[in-house]
């Protein structure tokens, strides 16, 4: 008989760390942009100004987090697991 290994267990990443995490608040950010331009849209065609500025505000915060969060997720880590898992196919 051989001797038992112990396999080492990977470090858990934060969740909030990896790509996954990103890409949900991407998505999440583009439909709340699709829906701030609908109103706007909605809003210029019956005049009414003050749901323009609010839904304007909301289209350029949505944006930025899009943006912000695509550009961090080159940063983004993968497990070491996922990583393997893409290798082989």
């Amino acid at each position: 008989m051989g001797r038992i290994r112990i396999k080492k267990k990977d470090r858990v990443l934060p969740f909030r760390r990896t790509v996954a995490y990103r890409f949900i608040i991407v998505a999440v950010a583009a439909l709340l942009f699709a829906i701030a331009v609908f109103q706007v849209v909605t809003a210029l065609m019956s005049g009414n100004t003050p749901i323009l500025v609010i839904a304007s505000l909301a289209a350029a915060g949505a944006a930025f987090l899009g943006l912000h969060s695509f550009s961090r997720m080159q940063t983004a880590k993968i497990p070491r697991q996922t990583l393997q898992r893409m290798k082989r196919r």
